[in-house]
């Protein structure tokens, strides 16, 4: 599975309203064994995090890294 593709995917429920949440892929193909589930979970837990202690729009970046992937 590709992991920006898997990424996009999670976020989808949270950008229900235009402009909540931006997304934003550095880098090649991540291709990854990942559990949707738990990246979804995870996800939701930084946008929730970033929700109720931000202010503003929410983004969410992920790029590719020598050592792996970062999502932040």
């Amino acid at each position: 599975m590709e992991l920006r593709s898997a990424a996009r995917a999670a976020l989808a429920p949270w950008e229900l309203e235009p402009g909540a949440v931006a997304f934003g892929w550095l880098g090649g193909p991540a291709p990854a064994r990942v559990d949707r589930g738990a990246l979804a979970k995870a996800l939701g837990n930084l946008i929730a995090n970033a929700a109720e202690h931000g202010e503003g729009e929410i983004r969410v970046r992920g790029r590719t890294t020598r050592a792996g992937v970062r999502i932040e």
